[in-house]
């Protein structure tokens, strides 16, 4: 779809969601027609961002957020996700209507238990954009607590053999990502899981028994020092649960703490009843999510000629400096700890470089989960490795693309104005080179120019020189014809006397 179609058409929808319309079918239609201009955006469509910021805020108005329409929360959810994918890794609302917003999100959930309704698709949509953006992070940072709470119960309850696979992946992703980057695990969170890997449950609902496994499964060593209590707190026997979690309880000693690293999240559920072997404070909220962004590695290489033109690298490497492999990696995946980050072992040399030179670059960082800033410094150790390279030059629209990664890495408070401070020189040796080829390319017109005009200068000269010298011999012709005519005015006037003297005598003579 062009740019300009997509264009009008969010702005015609944004325009009549301002005053949405009374008629369910109406709206309906005007919002599934919505959901589907958003899901053909991508976080590059800048040309149509005053078209996307209109339909943002219509979206939030309060007769759609409180809609009481089943369907219509469906598809504004759907929109509303839509639009956060596009949007990150910045978030589209300040944090009291993001918290409204994830309200209607979750209740709009609630399509996914009637496998028959029309807009379940756009629910399973809603869910799997929702578990790739990582939404339940900023949901996480805003301390909804409780309503993650009641989003893993609904999981875990809803669940059926017969739904997509999607759905059950999907669901499975948000909840490990949920517990991985918490910090405290809290009762009300650990109960449903609690209730779903029941023995007797997975008679009566597997598919909830597995994804309740799953994720205990996923999230073992983080939960592990949680679970003995939560057990304990049920006043049941470790026999009535799957084998899985009593294998786990009775392998934690009596005095295991976990171990955080780096400033972890806040712990989920209610502050005054957390699962936590130790205290540790809770995250304060950010003044606005900064939602995670997977940023495009696309292959762009450095000008080389005009790196040499500054004077200075970005940080010097040492291709031999010491990484300890990760415990447990694959050797195929070739990850290795770097000042306790897990990164790819070709990340290694950088990031031990850009610790050295400039220390550690994530201390103030938005995001607390070192998974979190272990992706966020692979992304550094990728753009300083792209402007490293030395084969094809970069021109100044792929320097932009780089510039715009390091403004998301700033935006999640990774500090990087060194990276920035250096890009901004490179785009303006960019730019000065690109001005000097320009200019001469100018210059080899001008010349080109000044000699057609020469030769049509040296033309005209010659063309003068002959118009001159027929000028002279049209100056003659018309002298000498002027001479003529003088000397045939003067026999005509003599002739004309003679004639009249005769006239005379004759008149005498008769």
């Amino acid at each position: 779809m062009a740019g300009s179609e997509l264009e009008q058409q969010l702005m015609d929808a944004a325009n009549r969601l301002v005053q949405p319309s009374t008629s369910i079918d109406e709206l309906l239609s005007l919002l599934d027609r919505s959901g589907e201009s958003l899901s053909k955006m991508d976080q590059s469509s800048g040309s149509i961002m005053i078209a996307l910021l209109r339909l943002k805020n219509a979206l939030v108005c309060d007769k759609l957020l409180r809609h009481s329409n089943m369907d219509v929360k469906v598809l504004v959810a759907n929109c509303l996700m839509e639009l956060m994918r596009i949007t990150a890794p910045h978030a589209p609302y300040d944090d009291e209507r993001l918290k409204e917003v994830f309200y209607l999100i979750v209740a709009a959930f609630d399509e996914l238990s009637q496998m028959g309704n029309r807009y379940f698709a756009k629910a399973v949509s809603t869910l799997e954009v929702f578990a790739v953006s990582k939404v339940v992070m900023v949901m996480l940072d805003l301390e909804c607590d409780e309503l993650i709470v009641k989003l893993f119960q609904f999981f875990l309850t809803t669940i059926r053999p017969d739904y997509p696979k999607a759905v059950f992946f999907n669901m499975e992703t948000i909840m490990t990502d949920a517990i991985m980057e918490s910090n405290d695990i809290s009762v009300e969170l650990l109960n449903p899981f609690l209730d779903s890997v029941k023995k007797e449950s997975q008679n009566v609902s597997p598919t909830s028994w597995m994804l309740g496994k799953n994720v205990i499964e996923n999230c073992a060593t983080k939960l592990e020092p949680y679970l003995v209590k939560a057990v304990e707190s049920e006043g049941m026997s470790l026999d009535s649960y799957d084998h899985i979690l009593g294998y786990k309880c009775q392998s934690i000693t009596g005095n295991v703490r976990p171990s955080y690293d780096h400033g972890s999240q806040k712990p989920m559920g209610k502050s005054t009843d957390v699962l936590s072997p130790g205290s540790s404070p809770r995250r304060s909220m950010r003044k606005k999510p900064v939602l995670p962004k997977v940023v495009s590695c696309q292959s762009t290489k450095l000008q080389h000629s005009s790196r040499r033109r500054l004077e200075n690298k970005i940080i010097e490497i040492s291709p031999n400096e010491p990484t300890i492999p990760a415990e447990n990696q694959v050797s195929s995946s070739k990850m290795v700890i770097v000042y306790g980050y897990e990164v790819k072992a070709s990340s290694a040399p950088i990031l031990k470089a850009i610790f050295a030179k400039y220390g550690d670059i994530t201390s103030n960082c938005l995001y607390r989960s070192v998974s979190m800033r272990a992706s966020l410094l692979e992304i550094v150790c990728g753009v300083v490795s792209r402007l490293q390279s030395t084969d094809i030059p970069l021109k100044v629209s792929e320097l932009k693309v780089i510039q715009n990664e390091v403004r998301d890495l700033e935006a999640a408070k990774i500090e990087v104005s060194w990276l920035s401070q250096y890009l901004e020189k490179m785009t303006k040796v960019e730019k000065i080179a690109q001005m000097k080829t320009t200019l001469k390319s100018i210059k080899a017109n001008s010349v080109l120019v000044i000699k057609s005009a020469t030769k049509d200068l040296e033309e005209a000269l010659m063309e003068l020189v002959a118009v001159q010298k027929r000028m002279v011999h049209a100056e003659k012709c018309v002298s000498a014809m002027r001479l003529v005519t003088r000397k045939i005015n003067d026999a005509i006037k003599e002739a004309e006397n003679e004639q009249l003297i005769c006239q005379k005598q004759m008149d005498v003579l008769l």
